[in-house]
Parts: C-alpha cells; structure tokens; sequence
C-alpha cells in the first residue's frame, strides 16, 4: 500500500510544499484508479470463470442426461462410461469446491481493498487538512512578506534620505575644510608676524635690559665699597669694575662687578652681577656659572647681586641662604 502522506513528508523537504502537495495528490489518485480497476479486472476474471464453469457444467449435464437415456438403453454397453462420467462429475464437484475457494478468497481480497480504500479515503482526508494549514501558512507568510516589502521601501527611501543628507555633509564639511585651511594660513601668516614681533620686542627688552643693566652696575661699582664695608667689614682695594677672568680650564668669562677687598686680614675676591629682576633661577645660574667656575682661582669668593626688583616672594631669601648678598638699587 503506497502511504501518500508519506510521500508528501519526504517531497516536501526536497521541494515546494505545495509542489509536493500537487505530486502527492496524483500519486493518490492513481493509486485509487490502480486499485478500482484491479478490484474490476478481479471480479471480471471471477464472473468469467464461474460463467465458464458453469457452462462447462451445464453442457456436461447435457450429455450426462443423454448418457442416462442412452444407459437406459444400452445399460451395459456404457458402463464404463458411466464410470467415467462419475470421475467427471467427481472432478467438477472438487473444481466446483475449488472456485468456491476462490470465490472465497477473491472476496476477502475485495474486503482488504475496501479496507484500503477507506484508509486512504482517511488519509487523503488529512492530507486536505494538512494542505489547507499549509495554504492559511503560506497565506500569513505571503502578508508577511508585503509588510517586509513595505518595510524596505520605506527603509530604501530613509537610505535615500540619508545619502542625501551625507552628500550635502559632506559637501558643507568640503567648504568648511577649505574655510579652516584658509583661517589656518591666515592664522600662520599672523603667527609668524607676531613671533616675529615678539623676537623684535625681545631683542630691544634684551637691549634695554642690557642697558639697564649695566646703567645698575654703572651704580653698583660706586655704592658698593661703603656698602660692603657697613654690612660686612669688607674693604674694597682700589676700584670696582667689569672684566674678563680666567677660570681653571683657562677660559676667559665676563664678570660685571669683580674686585679685590681684605677682610679680617685676608683676601677676598668680590665677583657680583646685576639683574633687572631677579628670581631663584638667576641666583643659580650666578653661582654655577660664575662663582664656581673662579673657585679654585680666587677660594675665598665673595658673591655679590644686585637687583632693581625680584621676581618670586622667596627670592631674596634663597640668594641669603646660599652665602650671597644682595642689594637692591634703592639702596644705592
């Protein structure tokens, strides 16, 4: 027995469900039309057969009963015919028995078949339903489907939009970076006008200052040997003044206030220098720059700062913790 639903289980993975629905579908109904015309082609050869056995009888009754007349007349002669006839009729009544088997069997042949009829009118019956469920399945999926289409459209347009939107972006961002390249060379040009004008400032505050500061030393050679007699007992030998001094390696560097002076007996060396503004990094560089590098010419070194103003709160202090004195233009 061909089991449709079967079939459509193992079609419907390898193709279309309703292709295989439609396959199933003839499978089924040739299968009904096999099984109609075996069951008419059965009881066909069944009728045929019976009719011809039936004949087969009738015509042996008809010699049987001529037999009969003819034993009647000639008992003895036919006697053995008479025997044969009994075998004959013997021999029909087992095909007789036979074809009622047949009949028999023919008939419980015709039962299964309805049986299978009826099973598969059962199966066919689901199979319908299985298909309308596939039918209101593919219905929602079809809906579904135009709403995802409705969604891409409306997706494509937003996209649409969007490059639009990107386009005038980028071309607004385009102008924007030509704008700020131009701002920025303008911007450059400035820059390098006003490092240069700073550079032209500081060289005339460096050429003031220089000329302040010399104008502070100027003072300081005049002031100082009363100043450093009063404060610290030192008395200045001859005069103050601005000169180049040979340190220990034997180069030459410029010292603005340097001089002799006698101290309790001994000799000491003043080496000074004048700052505008003085912070702690100028008292330093004054001591590593000038005072240590003359140390092992002159040991007994007296420094000496002079200043218009400082720079840092602490200035002042720091230059006194470190051995150096410092004056201020005031006091000259």
């Amino acid at each position: 027995m061909i089991d449709t639903l079967a079939i459509y289980e193992r079609l419907k993975d390898k193709m279309e469900p309703a292709v295989a629905e439609s396959i199933a579908e003839v499978l089924g109904s040739a299968l009904a039309q096999i099984q109609q015309s075996v069951t008419e082609g059965w009881q066909q050869q069944v009728d045929q057969s019976i009719a011809a056995m039936r004949a087969e009888v009738d015509a042996r009754l008809t010699r049987i009963e001529k037999a009969l007349e003819q034993l009647v007349l000639v008992q003895q002669q036919h006697s053995r015919e008479i025997a044969d006839l009994r075998e004959a009729t013997q021999r029909n009544t087992e095909a007789i028995a036979e074809l009622r088997e047949a009949v028999a069997e023919l008939r419980q042949t015709v039962e299964r078949l309805v049986q299978i009829t009826e099973q598969h009118s059962r199966d066919i019956t689901d199979l319908r339903e299985a298909t309308q469920r596939n039918t209101e399945a593919i219905a929602e999926l079809r809906q579904t489907v135009e709403r995802l289409v409705q969604v891409t459209e409306q997706h494509s347009q937003m996209f649409k939009e969007m490059t639009q939107r990107v386009q005038q972006n980028t071309e607004n961002i385009e102008k924007l970076r030509q704008r700020v390249e131009e701002l920025s060379e303008r911007t450059q040009r400035e820059i390098r006008d006003l490092v240069k004008s700073i550079a032209d400032l500081r060289r005339q505050f460096g050429g003031l200052a220089m000329t302040v500061g010399y104008s502070l030393e100027d003072q300081a050679y005049k002031a100082l040997p009363s100043l450093l007699q009063r404060d610290y007992g030192i008395q200045v030998e001859g005069r103050l003044k601005r000169q180049f001094v040979q340190d220990s390696e034997g180069r030459y560097l410029e010292v603005n206030i340097f001089g002799q002076a006698r101290r309790d007996g001994e000799t000491v060396t003043i080496v000074g220098e004048g700052k505008v503004q003085l912070s702690k990094n100028d008292v330093k560089e004054f001591l590593r720059r000038k005072v240590k590098r003359l140390q092992e010419i002159y040991p007994n070194i007296f420094p000496v700062l002079v200043t218009r103003m400082i720079s840092e709160w602490d200035a002042e202090d720091y230059a006194r913790a470190r051995g150096v004195a410092l004056y201020y233009s005031y006091d000259f």
